[in-house]
């Protein structure tokens, strides 16, 4: 799918771990070229996410003293979709490098907390009928 991202105009980031390892070889990518103290990632199947859920996400990090916050709704846990402090870099590296690339379990190897949002807030679109419930959705609000 390069190309096509490549029509979007924005840049685009390769991972730099090779033999794909997974989303944590991405978010290290992501953490490469990260200008910031804090990198937020979100998942691609769940497209809207209200942006005071990001603000929670940093009050509730900065809040708990933390290095890592992920969101948790109706029981669920969501990893990939979080923010963490960008000197986390080194920690991924090593983490990767020693093999493994299950993101729970680097999480664990941190100073993290977790944030439970309202129920429904996460709203996952992986078919066509979800994508056209969350378009109609979002439509009668505007």
């Amino acid at each position: 799918n390069k190309d096509q991202y490549m029509k979007l105009g924005i840049p685009l980031v390769s991972d730099q771990y090779p033999d794909f390892q997974g989303p944590l070889a991405g978010i290290h990518s992501a953490l490469s070229i990260c200008k910031t103290e804090y990198l937020v990632t979100l998942t691609c199947d769940s497209p809207y996410i209200p942006n005071k859920c990001i603000t929670h996400l940093y009050n509730h990090l900065i809040d708990t003293d933390s290095d890592f916050c992920y969101i948790k709704d109706n029981n669920n846990e969501h990893p990939l979709m979080n923010i963490m402090k960008t000197d986390l870099i080194s920690s991924i590296e090593e983490y990767l490098d020693s093999g493994q690339n299950k993101v729970f379990q680097w999480i664990k190897t941190l100073n993290y907390t977790s944030l439970e949002l309202p129920h429904d807030t996460i709203i996952n679109v992986n078919n066509e009928v979800d994508f056209n419930m969350l378009k109609e959705q979002y439509s009668d609000e505007n």
